[in-house]
């Protein structure tokens, strides 16, 4: 199991075993219970129980699972934070976004998320075109501007078109629950029943 050690509210180091602080003299505290080893042993732990798992090798992201309808090939794509794997399919068969979040869910992912405008920029070098995306709007939602994350998650960034999201006509009657991004990299608001070639998956 991974520790911090903190100076403060700041996490300054990874150790294994458990949570310190850096308390005013210099110790390593156990955060939790307020006792335990020195901060150099908080470091000599980092450095041989944690050895292995710095030095393994990043497990591959791979778009084994994912099945792209029409039986397009899937694509890796190079954006996103380390150690994420994300995927997508384009130029197939076009699916409706439960289809696509069934097909990302087969894959072991979902529906893909972007965090900001580079991250969105990178992933048009690889799919490009209307992309589906992992936007969701709740029903009890009172604006259309209300209620919108990423498959359940907080939303950091938004990319909405002027005057989107709309719900179809200003005025939130649950007609568009769902997004995309257009090929101006743009986002709309839409009904989930619309149907896409273009989506990715993320985990």
């Amino acid at each position: 199991m991974l520790c911090r050690v903190r100076t403060g509210a700041l996490v300054v180091i990874l150790a294994s075993g458990c949570s310190f602080e850096i308390t005013a003299d210099g110790l390593g505290r156990d955060a939790a219970n307020g006792d335990g080893p020195r901060l150099d042993a908080a470091i000599d732990a980092l450095v041989t129980d944690d050895a292995a798992v710095i030095d393994a090798t990043p497990i591959p992201c791979t778009t084994t699972g994912l099945a792209c309808p029409g039986g397009t090939t899937p694509h890796v794509i190079p954006c996103g934070f380390p150690g994420e794997c994300w995927v997508g399919c384009r130029d197939g068969s076009s699916v409706d976004y439960a289809g696509a979040r069934a097909l990302c869910s087969g894959w072991g992912g979902r529906l893909g998320w972007i965090t900001n405008p580079l991250e969105e920029a990178c992933l048009r070098q690889t799919i490009n075109g209307a992309i589906a995306l992992g936007l969701v709007q709740a029903q009890n939602a009172g604006l259309p501007g209300f209620g919108w994350t990423w498959n359940g998650d907080t939303v950091f960034y938004f990319g909405w078109s002027p005057g989107q999201p709309n719900d179809d006509d200003g005025i939130e009657n649950n007609i568009e629950q769902c997004a995309y991004s257009s090929t101006s990299s743009t986002w709309q608001d839409e009904a989930c029943t619309g149907m896409h070639s273009r989506f990715t998956c993320r985990r």
